[in-house]
């Protein structure tokens, strides 16, 4: 009885962790030529991708599903859209003793709609917490990613000196 109830719980821990994997293929998200910097997807199935060119040409935020893009931006990407890019990194270090925590965020403004794509956890919970908080009309939503599905980091930008400015000491004044 013991083995059949050991067995009955190993495979329901495999068919979770087959459910709910790294998203692998970004279908027509992602270019031949470009690297997923930050994806993830949505409790709905949609997927939110945050790629750059290969050589660091541009920036562009894609989301939708792996046969359809339903928003681009920006609509034409080039050098120039790394301006239209909002970056905020913090990390603390320390461990335990310091309640360590690493925290992303990415924001864009597109046609009146505000786009803060985010990524944060702390020394218990690494990087529990992915999403999009949307705002329209000072209308605040917050569309929950699955964590388990994440690919890439948004720190990357934190260390990648500039590719894009990291306002988040310039917010805490």
């Amino acid at each position: 009885m013991r083995r059949t109830i050991l067995f009955i719980s190993m495979l329901l821990g495999i068919a979770q962790l087959s459910c709910a994997q790294k998203i692998k293929n970004f279908g027509l998200l992602k270019k031949a030529d470009e690297v997923v910097v930050f994806g993830f997807k949505l409790k709905n199935g949609k997927i939110a991708a945050l790629c750059r060119q290969k050589d660091n040409t541009y920036l562009v935020y894609r989301f939708g599903s792996v046969t359809k893009v339903e928003l681009q931006y920006p609509a034409a990407p080039a050098s120039s859209s790394w301006q239209l890019f909002r970056y905020s990194g913090y990390i603390r270090n320390g461990g335990a003793q310091n309640s360590a925590l690493e925290s992303y965020t990415i924001s864009f403004v597109n046609n009146g709609v505000n786009y803060k794509l985010y990524q944060w956890g702390d020394y218990k919970h690494p990087f529990i917490n992915v999403g999009i908080e949307v705002t329209i009309n000072k209308k605040q939503t917050d569309l929950t990613g699955d964590i388990r599905t994440a690919t890439g980091t948004m720190g990357y930008f934190y260390f990648e000196d500039g590719l894009l400015y990291n306002y988040y000491w310039d917010d805490q004044e």
